[in-house]
């Protein structure tokens, strides 16, 4: 999948497969908990609409992972930190560095 987008150097292949496959997994867990995890009240509700292309041994782990207090601490920790800030950014899928780049270029 990732060799239509991309030509990778050899001796980074591995390095550089893991770092993006790592960063579609993070993606796709936070859709599961935001669709499939957090909209349900009880854990009855959130094992029996589980994603349809997940076993539920990975569902029941991932969601085991997420009940736990230390989790729930941080989830909240993480959410009252993103209400704090004050500066939105506003470049979509623009990172800043690549925004600084397309200045300097201009």
């Amino acid at each position: 999948m990732f060799q239509e987008y991309w030509e990778v150097d050899d001796t980074r292949k591995k390095y550089t497969l893991t770092i993006l496959g790592s960063e579609i997994f993070r993606n796709k867990k936070c859709k599961w908990k935001k669709h499939h995890y957090s909209c349900y009240d009880t854990y009855d509700d959130v094992v029996a609409n589980k994603p349809e292309h997940l076993l539920y041994q990975e569902w029941a782990i991932l969601t085991g992972h997420w009940e736990t207090e230390e989790h729930q601490v941080l989830s909240q920790r993480n959410k009252s930190n993103h209400a704090a800030q004050r500066a939105q950014h506003a470049f979509g899928r623009i990172s800043f560095p690549q925004l600084r780049e397309k200045i300097i270029k201009s």
